[in-house]
């Protein structure tokens, strides 16, 4: 059934078995390596996630398409390659741990583990539906060629969350550690530099991005320059959802998962009800708004979250502007540097 949705049925159904091979695997290595950031060790996680599995995923893929280029032959690759990183993941686990005693668990910890970590699972599952909901929607509205350009363009979008991502992966411990010591002033000042790094860092890829949103589509062929349009409305939601920094990160790492979890689910009806309105009328062009108003309504939501998670305006310290008046600032300053 999933195959058939995705346009082959025959073609498809290897690479979905392959891909069910992969998940848990992938769960598995994320746990092993979120454990070792959280010892405030990135490296393992730049080179088993970042560097060696997309390497080792390249290497299988070579050697496999000797045997068959097919759908399940790259997708099974692509389990083989996390299988790999799985192990190296754990090995990383056991040898940084191995100085550590071992300690029975403190009584409640499970109680508290699960309410901290149930709610993350159905939160994951529906920030990745935030950016596949319309999609769906408009391939019930639009011809199998339109909806390929599209796919192309809220690939291409996603560059430009590339540095949010890294700093997530490097500080979300930082922000776990200063949030548990109740340094809430240390917190807000750490927040506010990010994002201005954050916006610094992605500020030249949005811009090739809105000016040169036609040759870069080109990669994928050219048929895809069509696809212009709906990149550029996609840009404006990544752009708040860049703007406003590591929200989602914060929430997750000061505990309120639960209301991670509803702003995801609140996100997500609201990307498939603005893309049943808009797709049915404007095609892909309303599937791109539906998703461009999404990503900006589910990040100003935990923006305002994590104003009294890290210091509302009220308790803010004297001469610490709002994090959007000294984002500016620095953005600004960057782009004249980078113009002269």
């Amino acid at each position: 059934g999933l195959a058939r949705a995705f346009g082959s049925r025959v073609l498809g159904k290897p690479a979905f078995q392959a891909a069910a091979l992969a998940l848990p695997f992938v769960a598995l290595c994320q746990v092993y390596l979120g454990g070792t950031r959280g010892l405030k060790i990135m490296r393992h996680t730049l080179f088993i996630y970042w560097a060696g599995q997309p390497v080792a995923w390249i290497a299988l893929l070579v050697g496999g398409w000797a045997v068959a280029q097919t759908v399940g032959v790259t997708t099974l690759a692509y389990a083989g390659s996390w299988i790999l990183a799985t192990i190296a993941a754990w090995f990383a686990w056991r040898r940084e741990t191995a100085r550590y005693p071992a300690t029975p668990p403190p009584p409640g910890e499970l109680r508290d583990l699960l309410g901290y970590g149930a709610p993350r699972a159905p939160a994951a599952l529906l920030g990745q539906l935030l950016f596949w909901t319309d999609y769906f929607v408009a391939s019930r509205y639009v011809t199998s060629q339109t909806l390929g350009v599209y796919a192309a363009a809220v690939r291409v979008s996603q560059a430009l969350v590339l540095f949010l991502i890294a700093v997530n992966y490097m500080f979300s411990p930082f922000v776990a550690d200063l949030h548990e010591r109740g340094e809430r002033v240390q917190l807000d000042a750490l927040y506010k530099a990010l994002t201005r790094w954050i916006v610094a860092g992605s500020l030249p890829i949005l811009l090739t991005l809105l000016v040169l949103p036609g040759p870069v589509l080109l990669v994928f062929g050219g048929s895809f320059a069509t696809g212009t349009t709906a990149l550029r409305i996609l840009l404006v939601g990544q752009t708040v959802n860049v703007a406003t920094g590591s929200v989602g990160f914060i929430l997750i790492m000061v505990g309120r998962t639960g209301w991670d979890l509803m702003v995801y689910l609140g996100s997500f009806l609201l990307d498939f009800a603005l893309a049943v309105l808009l797709a049915s009328h404007l095609g892909t062009t309303g599937a791109a708004i539906a998703q461009a108003i999404t990503l900006a309504a589910s990040n100003g939501v935990p923006s305002r979250s994590t104003g009294t998670t890290c210091g509302s305006p009220s308790r803010r310290p004297p001469g610490v502007a709002p994090w959007w008046r000294s984002t500016w600032r620095f953005a600004t300053a960057r782009g004249r540097s980078t113009c002269s």
